[in-house]
């Protein structure tokens, strides 16, 4: 089985959800590595900060999607003038 090169995604802004390990890290890698700007939902800081150090260039956002306290700061990390994510990636499964 051959691998294929990932798509060009320079000047794309992504959001992974569950960017902590397993889909959603790997996501979060292929994604950087493709050249898009990667921002890696979290709900806990400590394994987001552990994930920011395989991502090159990942910006970590403190997410919790089980509630919506966290909603009005997600996006503090995105507010740099930048097109909405055009490309939200979700892989966290359901609480």
């Amino acid at each position: 089985m051959s691998r294929q090169r990932p798509p060009d995604r320079t000047g794309r802004t992504v959001l992974v959800t569950g960017a902590t390990s397993g889909l959603g890290l790997a996501s979060a890698r292929a994604l950087a590595r493709a050249g898009a700007r990667v921002l890696l939902g979290a709900r806990d800081p400590g394994r987001g900060k552990a994930a920011l150090e395989q991502v090159p260039g990942g910006e970590l956002v403190e997410l919790d999607l089980a509630t919506t306290c966290t909603s009005p700061a997600a996006p503090t990390p995105a507010r740099r003038p930048t097109p909405r994510p055009s490309s939200p990636t979700c892989s966290s499964p359901p609480s």
